[in-house]
Parts: structure tokens; C-alpha cells; sequence
């Protein structure tokens, strides 16, 4: 617009997350996150049985054992979330990349509360593992939904 200042963080055409997630109706975000908590349980029923297997029959260590278990079940997240959750247009080079660096800071995270209350709250692996997927999965949902799937919804 000519004539207009623009003030700072303003971009032309562009809103802020924050602005996007304020016209969204609650009912299309409740529906995505019963989605993704469906994909997310069968995702985290895939992660702990990875979990109890590396660790009570391969006698890996606890915290390499949830890390490998996270990594593998983030590839079977991605897919279902791509396709069924959130049915996203975004190219896969784009919305694989985003979904990735999302796991890679969940895991982040994951890794570390784990091992927080597992060495230091001295919890049992398994209840260490549910507290920490329960924070881990609010972290993961946000990113997920407004930017790694993005492209799937008008703003």
C-alpha cells in the first residue's frame, strides 16, 4: 500500500501463527487433534513396544532404547499424519523436512525428560516414558499442525 509504514514483524501478505490460529474454528482443530492422537497412540503403542523390547530382550540402555523407538516410530507418524490426519498437499521434500525437525526436537525433549525422571526422579523406565510422552505430544501437535502440514488449510 503506498504510502503505508510498515511497522516491525509486519510482512506484507503474511499473518503470524498467532493470527492463523485465531480464525481457525476450534471444531476443525479439535477434529485434527483427535486425529492425531489416534495416529499418535498407535505411534506410541509402536514406540513402547520397541522400548521393552530393546531394553528387556536386547538389554539395550533405557535411553538409547526409547531414542531408537521414537526415531522409528516418527517415520510411521509422519505417514499417517500426511495422509490422514492432517491430509496435507505440501510437497513430501517440504512437509517431511518440517515433520522431521519437529521429531528431532521432540526427541530432544523426549530424551530428556525421560532421562530427568528416570535418573534423577528415580521413576520405573515405563512411567518415566508416559509423562514424558504425554508433554512431548502438546509440543509436537502445535508444530505439527501449523507448520509442518500447513499447506492443508486455508488461513
Amino acid at each position: 500500500m503506498a504510502g503505508r509504514t510498515r511497522a516491525a514483524g509486519d510482512h506484507d501478505g503474511d499473518t503470524t501463527a498467532t493470527h492463523r490460529l485465531m480464525r481457525e474454528p476450534i471444531g476443525q482443530v479439535a477434529h485434527d487433534y483427535v486425529r492425531y492422537g489416534v495416529v499418535g497412540a498407535v505411534s506410541t503403542g509402536f514406540h513402547w513396544g520397541l522400548l521393552a523390547l530393546l531394553v528387556e530382550g536386547a538389554r539395550l540402555e533405557a535411553t538409547l532404547s526409547t531414542t531408537i523407538g521414537y526415531a522409528l516410530s516418527s517415520v510411521l507418524s509422519y505417514l499417517l499424519n500426511y495422509f490422514w490426519t492432517f491430509s496435507s498437499t505440501e510437497r513430501h521434500v517440504d512437509a517431511a523436512g518440517r515433520f522431521m525437525l519437529v521429531m528431532v526436537s521432540g526427541l530432544a525433549l523426549n530424551a530428556g525428560i525421560f532421562a530427568l525422571l528416570l535418573y534423577v526422579g528415580g521413576l520405573h523406565y515405563l512411567y518415566a516414558q508416559v509423562l514424558a510422552t504425554l508433554l512431548v505430544s502438546f509440543w509436537n501437535f502445535g508444530l505439527n499442525r501449523w507448520w509442518s502440514f500447513r499447506a492443508a488449510r486455508p488461513c
